[in-house]
């Protein structure tokens, strides 16, 4: 595993505790949503991922953006999430 890879991965527990002590984020939502996953993945994992990802858009009255990437989006595609966070700051999805 590759050293930035293990420290990442080391560090998902301390993470998860840290968000799970948190109050629940209900605020603007843009979900950036990779259509080019690198892998394999049946299509009942991808039925569900797309499915969860516009329960969570319904939800917080956010929207999808599709980006032609892969998973790593802010490397492939910055311009894409700074026009999110852009966005959300300038209020374009309303406050709730």
């Amino acid at each position: 595993m590759a050293p930035g890879a293990r420290a990442e991965f080391d560090g998902s527990e301390r993470a998860e505790q840290v968000v799970a002590a948190c109050p629940p984020y209900r605020g603007p939502t843009i979900i950036l949503r990779a259509l080019n996953l690198e892998g394999p993945t049946s299509s009942a994992y991808a039925s569900a991922r797309r499915d969860l990802m516009a329960e969570v858009a319904r939800r917080d009255h956010g929207e999808i953006v599709d980006a032609p990437t892969g998973h790593f989006i802010q490397n492939q595609r910055p311009d894409l999430v700074i026009g999110a966070v852009n966005r959300v700051i300038a209020g374009e999805l309303g406050i709730r």
